[in-house]
């Protein structure tokens, strides 16, 4: 099955106001027992109770401190489901949106690093058949 562009879209979570209230793609940390892909399906489901039925890890990484200080080292994937599939937020998120892939702006993103992984991730939307 091939798709077209147009009829992808992106879930952006706004994180809560003791966090900032920005805007995200979903983020977490990878427990000591898990491999990257665990971890990111976890926090996936964590965050979203979403199960994801097609998952590619991106080759994008960064490094920043967090607001405690704290040395990330963050990695990317990309989770694709059929839409619309059924969000329910964890209490680390206030707000949820689906925007229309073609519509989405780096200003929709509380950090460049996130916007960047978003791109990326568009580029491997020709992987899901």
């Amino acid at each position: 099955m091939t798709l077209e562009y147009g009829s992808w879209w992106v879930l952006l979570l706004q994180v809560n106001h003791k966090r900032g209230a920005f805007w995200q793609n979903v983020t977490g940390s990878v427990e000591d027992d898990e491999s990257f892909e665990l971890g990111a399906r976890r926090e996936l489901l964590e965050e979203t109770q979403l199960e994801a039925e097609y998952f590619f890890e991106l080759d994008f990484e960064c490094h920043f401190q967090n607001r405690r200080g704290q040395t990330v080292h963050e990695k990317s994937f990309l989770a694709a489901f059929r839409f619309p599939p059924n969000v329910i937020i964890s209490d680390e998120h206030q707000n949820f949106n689906w925007k229309k892939i073609e519509r989405v702006q780096k200003r929709d993103f509380g950090h460049a690093s996130n916007y960047e992984a978003f791109v990326k991730a568009t580029k491997m939307l020709d992987k899901i058949d």
